[in-house]
């Protein structure tokens, strides 16, 4: 019976120091597989940070190109815009100027399209753009019914349009 007793005790030590083992082994993969699953996080993660890098590059060149256009645009203003003489109905009259100092290379239509004009108390962008070419240039028009309380011409009144101007 001391045999047998001898040799159980045997095998516990054995099978206390395959557990021990299996317990070491498995700590070391568990390691490993934490540092496998890091370098896929890493390496997941390197597309969508070379997205936001070009998308940050990006975002600078628009921003640099945005400050060249205002730079350029700079220069560009309106000539003082000058009123028609009737009206185009109650209280409404047309303006119009000329587009000057518009930087070479810089899109005409555009500048005009964003170049804001002071028209009775008030800085507005034009109605309506329309380029007459390298001699005549850009002509803007603005289409304006406010402070236009004395824009009742005889044609209106002949028709029948009365109003009160103020």
């Amino acid at each position: 019976m001391q045999d047998i007793t001898a040799k159980w005790a045997q095998e516990i030590d054995q099978h206390a120091s395959a557990r021990e083992t299996i317990r070491e082994e498995r700590a070391e993969w568990d390691k490993e597989r934490s540092q496998w699953k890091a370098e896929r996080r890493k390496r997941e993660s390197l597309p969508e940070e070379q997205m936001k890098l070009e998308l940050e590059r990006k975002c600078r060149e628009l921003e640099k190109e945005k400050a060249e256009e205002e730079r350029k645009k700079a220069g560009s203003r309106w000539q003082d815009p000058q009123p028609d003489e009737d009206c185009l109905r109650p209280g409404t009259r047309r303006y119009t100027a000329k587009l000057e100092n518009v930087p070479a290379g810089y899109n005409r239509m555009k500048a005009c399209q964003e170049t804001q004009a002071w028209v009775n108390g008030r800085w507005v962008t034009p109605t309506q753009c329309d380029d007459g070419g390298p001699f005549d240039g850009v002509l803007g028009t603005w289409i304006v019914d406010w402070d236009e309380g004395d824009c009742y011409s005889s044609y209106f009144l002949e028709k029948g349009c009365y109003g009160d101007p103020l």
